[in-house]
Order: C-alpha cells, then sequence, then structure tokens
C-alpha cells in the first residue's frame, strides 16, 4: 500500500500529462486553462490505485518495472518519448532497492528457521 501512494502521489505537482500517467495512458489532453496550462482528464481514484498496488507488488517481486497501459492512448508532451521524469525514476529505483532488500530478509529468515 505504501508504495502504491508514493507511485501515486509522484505526479502530484507537475501536469500529469507530463508524467507517467501521461505516458502509460491514464490521463488524457482535456483543453487548455485560461492560463495556457493543458488540462488533464484523468481516470478515477480507484483504477489508479489498484495500478498502482498492481505495479507496486509487480516492483517489489521482481516481474513488473513498469505499469500496465491504461485507458487512453499515451501521450507525450514535446516529442519526448522518455516514458519516465527523472524524479520517477529516482523513486522506482529506491523501491527496487527497499523491494530487493526487503526480498532477502524474508528469504533469510526463511532460511533461518528451516536451519
Amino acid at each position: 500500500h505504501l508504495f502504491a501512494c508514493v507511485l501515486g502521489l509522484e505526479t502530484i505537482g507537475s501536469n500529469r500529462l507530463d508524467t507517467w500517467m501521461g505516458t502509460f495512458g491514464y490521463c488524457q489532453p482535456d483543453g487548455i486553462s485560461e492560463g495556457g496550462e493543458r488540462l488533464a482528464d484523468c481516470v478515477n481514484p480507484f483504477k489508479l490505485y489498484i495500478n498502482c498496488v498492481h505495479w507496486a507488488l509487480g516492483t517489489i517481486c521482481g516481474y513488473a518495472s513498469y505499469p500496465e497501459n491504461g485507458p487512453y492512448p499515451p501521450f507525450f508532451s514535446d516529442g519526448d518519448y522518455e516514458r519516465f521524469t527523472t524524479l520517477e525514476q529516482a523513486v522506482n529505483i529506491l523501491i527496487l532497492g527497499i523491494g530487493a532488500i526487503g526480498w532477502a530478509y524474508v528469504t533469510a529468515k526463511f532460511v533461518d528457521v528451516i536451519s
């Protein structure tokens, strides 16, 4: 749950179209605001939470380093084809490291109990 919340909250503070939510189709352009900023139409919070939990568990277990594609077509702003921003990559690396340490700890405990 904690990692899923981190993955979802890392998109706050910038336009969600410029984050993994736009890249993987969880937000789509929805016009322009009066200030000239792109507006985003994103999936409902429950669907986003379920995807983030799935992605977090996949990241911890080592089988999913990317989220599943969302219901909208992928959106790349300004021709930038990077899947993640630098901050998102740093957070994902941190989660991968914590997950690896967690699995090593659990495995060591199982081995300790068996022996």
